[in-house]
This record gives structure tokens, sequence and C-alpha cells, in this order.
């Protein structure tokens, strides 16, 4: 028995709104119905289909309704072949199984949590004419490693990548001018953030509870390090001594006078996870000073930090006592007996 599909009219064609019988492997959905031009997917018509692994729309459907694939938890490949324009609410939550999606450019709008708990999701490339990214859109996608903005993206919702934990890298577009809470929370293995100046609002729980996922660098424009915790505040100084160039003169000296008055703190962060590009930044504000960069290299020594140590020697050789021509050997060619 063939597939049946109920139906009813709308401005451009019909609203596929029923699907009688099971979905099961590869679901060819009709150009066509009852002699009129299926245009939209309806609310729910595929939702929970467990045995759905492959869909196909043709090149007439626009719209996708709410929960229309939701929780289809064996379906890996979805291929659209028109000019899609909205993915409804929840569209695709719950699609376990899917790893990577081609959304046409044509996207427009895409709703909220329309990804929600794609666990398996690694790759996406977003539309270039969404603007918007709404309220916990990725939410869970917790294998979520690479995403690229669209160009125009304008306002991030609450929780878009909320426990998005294997994102490692995350650059914001220069034409974004909101970021709500909560959008990077649960974030665990965040690297590299790069926020635009030109934002205008960034929520101050933007990780959730004032909690910094460990960045390595990248740059966090309109943020006090006064405001957070400890350790949080060190990695936001971290990121700062790589990216100074791009830190108006006042948050310069907001942080230069953070960084002053906790160097030891900061150098010691800097030094356990072989930030050299922020240890460069410490040098040019004339840290660790002379007295104490003997205990800087022995504590470089004892994390196992090679390239540290050899930096804080170089250092010391720029701009304090010269080294002997035994340590500018060991400095170039071997350290070996420090690691011993």
């Amino acid at each position: 028995m063939s597939t049946q599909y109920g139906y009813e009219t709308n401005k451009t064609g019909i609203t596929l709104t029923d699907r009688y019988g099971e979905a099961e492997g590869v679901e060819i959905v009709p150009r066509e119905w009852k002699g009129k031009t299926v245009t939209a997917i309806g609310e729910e018509l595929f939702r929970g289909e467990k045995k759905l692994t492959e869909i196909v729309f043709p090149a007439t459907v626009t719209s996708l309704g709410w929960w229309a694939l939701r929780d289809c938890t064996a379906l890996h490949t979805i291929s659209f072949n028109g000019p899609l324009q909205e993915i409804g609410y929840r569209a695709f939550s719950g699609c376990t199984a899917l790893k990577t999606i081609d959304l046409p450019e044509s996207v427009e709008h895409i709703g909220e949590a329309a990804f929600w708990g794609c666990s398996g999701l690694k790759r996406i490339t977003l539309p270039p004419k969404v603007t918007t990214l709404r309220n916990r859109t990725f939410y869970g996608c917790r294998h979520l490693t690479d995403i690229l903005m669209p160009p125009h993206l304008e306002t991030i919702e609450w929780g878009a990548f909320e426990h998005c934990g294997s994102l490692r890298s995350l650059t914001v577009p220069n034409t974004v001018k909101k970021i709500g809470s909560n959008a990077l929370r649960g974030c665990s293995g965040l690297k590299e953030l790069n926020l635009s100046d030109k934002t205008e609002a960034i929520s101050e729980n933007l990780f959730g509870h004032r909690e910094l996922p460990p960045l390595e660098k990248g740059y966090i424009p309109n943020t006090d390090p006064k405001q957070w915790g400890e350790e949080a505040a060190a990695i936001l100084a971290l990121c700062y001594l790589t990216t100074i160039d791009r830190h108006s003169p006042e948050e310069q000296n907001v942080y230069n006078e953070y960084i002053r008055a906790h160097s030891n703190e900061i150098i010691a962060l800097a030094i356990r996870t072989a930030d050299l590009p922020a240890l460069e930044g410490l040098y040019r504000l004339g840290f660790p000073e002379e007295k104490t960069i003997a205990e800087w290299i022995e504590t470089a020594n004892d994390n196992r930090c090679r390239d540290v140590v050899v930096s804080l020697m170089e250092y010391r050789h720029r701009h304090f006592a010269r080294l002997s021509v035994e340590e500018q050997l060991q400095t170039e060619f071997s350290l070996d007996h420090l690691f011993q």
C-alpha cells in the first residue's frame, strides 16, 4: 500500500498535515499530492518515526513545521532540493543519529531549539540569510565541533549553544549586536572565543553563573575581570594579553591594573598552560620582575614546560642579566638536563 497523506490548503499550495502508516528506511516526500503542489510540511508529520533513516524533500517545500522530524532517532540524512525558507520550533530536536546537515542558502528563519538534543551533530554551516540564532537552537549538541556562523548575524539568544561541550573554537561575526544569557553555558571544551568589540550587549551570564570554560586564547570585549571569580579573571587576563591591541585604552587600563595586582597568579596560569603569547604580553608589561624570574624558571622546569623555560631564559637575557655561554647553548640546543 502506497503512503497516504492528509493535507490542507495554504497560500502557495498545500501543507501535508498527516501521514498514515509507519515511516521506514528512505522517505521521499511527494512534490504533488491530489494534484496540488506540496509547499509545506505540517507540525509533527514525522515525529517519533524511529525507523526513518533518510528523508528527501521536493524542491517545492519552503517550510518545515513545528516538531516536523522530532525524535526520529535513526535519521542520518536529510536532503533539501529547493528554496527552503523556514524551519519551525524543534523541527529536528532529538535526531540523535544526525551528524551533519546541509541547509539551503535560502533559509531565513530557524526556530527555537531547532536542533535541541541532536547529540550526534558534528558540523553545520548556518545559511547566510539567518540573522538571529533563537533560544537554545543547539542546546545539548554535545558532539558539535564545527560551526560556521552567517555573515549578517545580529542576535544570539539565550542558551543558543548551551551544553555544546565539544565546541573548541567560536568566532562571532562583528555584525552581532546582542548575546543572551547562558548562550555558552556548559561549553566546557571551548579553547578559543573571539567576540566582536562592536557587540553592544553581552549578558553577564554568558557562560552561566560567571563560570568560564578553559579558554586559551580569544578576544572578549567589555568585560571587567574584577567582576569574576579568581580563576575566571585570570583566564580573561590571559586572553587579554594575547589581544591587547584590540582593546580600547580604557579596557587596557582596567586589565593592566588587574594584572599588576595579581601578577603571580596570572604568571602561574600562563606557565601551567604553556601560553607563550600571554607570557610575551606579560613581558611587555615588565613581568616577571628580575627578583622573581629565577623562581618562575624553576616552576616552569618543575611543570616540564620546556618552551616556557626557554622563553623565560630569553626574557631574562634581553631585559636583565645576560646569559652565560653555557646557558645560551642550553637555550638554543637542549635543556634535557633540566628535565631529568
